[in-house]
């Protein structure tokens, strides 16, 4: 074979292997698929402005709001809502994407609180014969005091009676039972000494001043009573020499080994406030403490003053620490009793009227589903109503994907489905220059007419607008007067809609 005849051959392999691969490649090669231009219900192409989405007109040209050169409107744009953004934009906005499920929602109910005594540990010292304090042992408030401390000198003709009868008892006892008195009569003698110590015990009288007396056989002038408790005086109500009489309060004491926080709750939170639920405090006064308590109580009144509901917080108080008046930072934790459907609060767009959420349909599609919502958690909402398990739904660059220009009419779209009649394609409202000003008149020999004030009505807000300054609309031969470019916007779609009871047009 000559050298010429293999060129041929090696060529001819060459060709063969371009082609298969060529064809290979054709037949692999995934097919674009383009929206094809949404029609009206009598077969017309429909056209929308990229800027103004909600702006359709029948026939191609220009925006009547903004002046950009109008695009075919397509199916998926049209289509219940659904959007398409392109995946390498998705990608690059970051739209991150949630799958709902039911979930333990918890929150923390934060309140202000105040460090109060613990009532159950208040004691008020009173007097129960008539008397002059004598001396005070305790001389301002806020003392610290022992069990069994002096507090009070109190001198009492009835309690230096009452003493002197116990002697005399005594005495009469003891002559009786010398004598060799029978048993009854001794019985007798004994009932009367316990008559007397039990009067004096019962005045209060401490133990250690009977059992003194009875041993020196010695009436004191004076008693001195003394604290019943480990406390602290918070309120001393007599001094030197006042006078006494029965049932006279003299001092209280209260015990602050243990403390209450009172914290007021507001009315949001006083669905998910009850008896039990744990609690943590901080004061501000302690920086770097945590202390821990339980929510014992809750009161059944509100304060009128401030619309709130107090609770009472137990806290153990050894070493004084806690003193009453101190500020407190309450936090309460509470936690659904079973697993509800909740959304993530980021991916909820408040509009004011509806709440809306971006369901990810895949491919870079997308569609607005109104949400109805439920209690508010950490980080969620209760989902009441619009989406179910398992929908994937836009957590993040949901304002993005609104400026990727789509998105403006699936919610107009969206609007619509509730309620609002659909929009009907009407011509592009052609926006008709101002009048002249007198003084650039085209004929300067005229007399120039003043300029009158004149007004009309916009048909679809109501509202008086200057003719000379209002953006107008000429449709079927009469021009309309609008406040803005949204009202003649809404009025070029469906002017017969506010021509029934529009009276401020002008031929």
């Amino acid at each position: 074979m000559t050298r010429y005849g293999i060129r041929i051959i090696l060529l001819s392999t060459l060709l063969i292997a371009a082609g298969g691969s060529l064809v290979w490649v054709l037949l692999h090669t995934p097919q674009k698929q383009t929206a094809t231009p949404e029609q009206s219900a009598s077969g017309q192409t429909l056209y929308q402005c990229p800027m103004h989405p909600e702006y359709i007109s029948p026939q191609p040209g220009t925006c009547g709001i903004c002046g950009m050169k109008l695009v075919p409107l397509t199916h998926r744009q049209s289509d219940s809502g659904i959007v398409q953004i392109d995946p390498h934009v998705v990608q690059t906005i970051g739209v991150r994407v949630d799958v709902l499920q039911p979930r333990i929602l918890q929150k923390s109910i934060r309140a202000v609180g105040y460090v109060h005594i613990d009532e159950s540990r208040i004691a008020t010292v009173t007097v129960k014969v008539h008397g002059w304090v004598e001396h005070l042992f305790v001389r301002t408030t806020g003392e610290h005091l022992r069990k069994g401390e002096p507090m009070v000198e109190v001198y009492s003709p009835e309690l230096l009676s009452a003493q002197e009868e116990f002697v005399q008892a005594l005495a009469y006892a003891e002559r009786l039972q010398h004598a060799g008195a029978d048993s009854a009569v001794l019985r007798s003698a004994q009932n009367g000494i316990a008559a007397a110590r039990r009067r004096l015990e019962l005045w209060d009288v401490p133990p250690e001043v009977l059992r003194k007396l009875e041993h020196t056989r010695q009436p004191q002038r004076t008693v001195i009573l003394r604290a019943p408790f480990d406390g602290v005086v918070v309120e001393r109500l007599v001094s030197d020499g006042s006078e006494l009489r029965p049932g006279m309060p003299l001092f209280r004491l209260a015990d602050l080994s243990q403390v209450w926080v009172v914290a007021e709750f507001y009315a949001p939170d006083l669905a998910w406030i009850r008896s039990g639920l744990p609690a943590l405090l901080e004061f501000p006064s302690l920086p770097g403490k945590t202390y821990r308590g339980e929510l014992f109580f809750v009161e059944p009144l509100a304060d009128p003053a401030s619309s709130t509901v107090r609770g009472r917080i137990r806290l153990p108080n050894p070493g004084g620490h806690l003193r009453p008046g101190m500020y407190a930072i309450v936090q309460l934790q509470v936690r659904t009793p079973r697993p509800v459907l909740a959304i993530p609060e980021d991916a909820v767009l408040r509009t004011g009227k509806r709440d809306v959420a971006i369901r990810a349909l895949g491919q870079g599609r997308f569609q607005p589903v109104e949400v109805h919502l439920g209690a508010a958690w950490d980080g969620y909402y209760e989902l009441l109503h619009g989406l179910r398990p398992g929908d994937s739904i836009v957590v993040s660059a949901q304002f993005l994907i609104d400026s990727e220009s789509k998105l403006r009419a699936g919610l107009a779209q969206l609007g619509h489905q509730h309620g609002s009649p659909s929009p009907q394609p009407s011509p592009p409202p052609q926006p008709e220059p101002p009048p002249s000003h007198p003084n650039h008149s085209e004929h300067p020999e005229q007399k120039e007419k003043p300029a009158q004030h004149t007004t009309a009505i916009d048909p679809v807000c109501g509202m008086e607008v200057d003719t000379r300054t209002a953006l107008r609309y000429r449709w079927r031969g009469r021009t309309y007067y609008f406040c803005d470019s949204t009202d003649m916007a809404e009025f070029a779609r469906n002017p017969k809609r506010f021509l029934q009871s529009h009276e401020g047009h002008e031929q």
